[in-house]
């Protein structure tokens, strides 16, 4: 009996862009799995910290942290996420801060909410605005339909830093 070993998330999704994208660099891949494993959307900020922590334990060198890194900049993150977001591979979303946030298009749609106050982002799980976009094609004939919903207020931390 011959058994196939199935692959990984990422794997599977490298197979899939792969038939648009015959080039796969290593920054395409980081980029990607740093975008796969996370569990809110990401600014390009954020992603370039993530990739160039990519592949390094504690039990490497210094010599082969520098080696399992991928070297990847800023300008190069933005232009793959736009050719990805081209391929609709990946979807932007303005953040309420006025920055745009990235995160694959094959994972669930969700919503984060931002503090006001310092910044700190999280998500609120799965997104509740599916129904609301069925009555409005009912009633409008649109197909199509996408939102675009910004949650701020007050996290905890800063609730208790104001009231002290």
């Amino acid at each position: 009996m011959i058994t196939i070993a199935s692959s990984s998330p990422l794997d599977q999704l490298l197979e899939r862009v792969k038939v648009c994208v015959p080039r796969l660099t290593k920054g395409k891949k980081a980029v990607l799995s740093a975008l796969l494993t996370a569990d809110k959307p990401l600014t390009a900020h954020e992603i370039y910290a993530l990739v160039g922590m990519e592949s390094t334990s504690a039990e490497n060198t210094s010599a082969q942290k520098e080696d399992n890194k991928t070297s990847i900049d800023l300008v190069t993150i933005y232009r793959n996420l736009e050719h990805f977001e081209k391929l609709n591979f990946v979807v932007k979303t303005e953040h309420s801060n006025g920055g745009w946030r990235y995160s694959l298009t094959e994972k669930p749609h969700s919503h984060t909410i931002t503090c006001t106050q310092c910044g700190k982002s999280m998500s609120m799980g799965a997104c509740i605005m599916a129904d609301v976009e069925k009555i409005i094609a009912e009633r409008t004939g649109f197909v199509n339909i996408h939102h675009i919903v910004n949650f701020t207020g007050a996290c905890p931390k800063c609730q208790h830093l104001s009231h002290s």
